[in-house]
């Protein structure tokens, strides 16, 4: 014989989150903050190497963080990349993808490079190979900015 079971449903207590999580918002804010930290960060005259290497170190997790959260539509451009040869955003994941490792070799080479930080990474390059490899890197990220944004102009007139 089976015996009867009584089952009482307990209340789930809820969990009151004092603010609601906006995508958007969030979105806003990591710009405003990459933005921010580009516009002192270039400045090396201004802040100091210590406060350059520091801010360099910020930007890039910022940047991470901007992809991490952007990665479904990285992902979804990069299959409309490879299904359509003429796409309208082929030459903005072309210009994206170029940022994304210009950006990647500033902040290897900037690790590399550094004075302050006191890690002493070197990457198996010398201190002139890494330093111009910064350089040249830097500028290149600064014509790739103008040029990304003056072809979403362009496409959108």
């Amino acid at each position: 014989m089976a015996a009867n079971v009584i089952t009482t449903k307990v209340p789930r207590a809820r969990l009151k989150v004092p603010f609601k999580l906006n995508k958007n918002k969030i979105n806003l804010f990591l710009d405003t903050l990459i933005l921010l930290l580009f516009a002192v960060e270039v400045q090396l005259r201004f802040t100091g190497v210590r406060i350059h290497e520091l801010f360099g170190l910020a930007f890039a997790a910022v940047l991470l963080v901007h992809i991490v959260l952007h990665w479904k539509w990285i992902w979804n451009v990069t299959i409309q990349f490879f299904r359509k040869p003429f796409h309208g955003t082929r030459l903005q994941y072309i210009l994206a993808a170029a940022l994304l490792i210009d950006m990647t070799v500033i902040t290897v080479t900037g690790i590399a490079i550094s004075h302050t930080l006191g890690w002493n990474l070197k990457f198996g390059m010398t201190d002139f190979v890494a330093h111009s490899l910064h350089t040249v890197s830097s500028d290149l990220r600064t014509r790739l900015k103008i040029t990304s944004r003056s072809s979403r102009v362009n496409s959108v007139v």
